[in-house]
């Protein structure tokens, strides 16, 4: 009889623990869809204000930006550029929370549209990392990671 209690709460915990996970991996996909529809729209203001003000991004090129400013204008450079005609897919895959008010969100990229060399390039498959914290009652970019 207490095995079958046991095993009935286990059962019932795997359960709450899978719903919560699944209501933090909707959250943060819905902030997944606004950089998606940020960077779709060549948006640069929309796409600065994910990032808190010492927010931190480090591209696949190994280039570093430091606070939201100098992240805006690279995304700004980058956008008059290579990435003009670009269109990003972005969705999340895991999140794992090291407390109430900061996340670390893993995702799958992929961005179409991308020229090199003045060449339209081949879609960009790429894994990214954040860590996100809640800010005012919004979560934000602290760290972004793709690679």
């Amino acid at each position: 009889m207490h095995k079958a209690r046991f095993y009935i709460l286990l059962l019932f915990s795997a359960i709450l623990i899978s719903s919560c996970e699944r209501k933090a991996g909707d959250e943060f996909q819905k902030v997944a869809n606004e950089f998606t529809s940020a960077w779709n729209n060549h948006d640069l203001q929309a796409l600065a204000n994910l990032w808190t003000e010492d927010g931190n991004l480090i591209t696949p090129w190994a280039h570093e930006y430091n606070g939201k400013e100098e992240i805006e204008k690279h995304l700004a450079k980058e956008h008059s550029e290579n990435m003009k005609d670009s269109h990003m897919i972005l969705l999340v895959q895991n999140v794992h929370f090291f407390d109430p008010d900061t996340a670390f969100v893993d995702a799958d990229m992929t961005i179409e549209g991308m020229t090199v060399g003045g060449e339209k390039a081949s879609p960009f498959h790429d894994y990214s990392i954040f860590v996100f914290v809640k800010r005012d009652g919004k979560w934000k970019i602290l760290i972004a990671r793709p690679y």
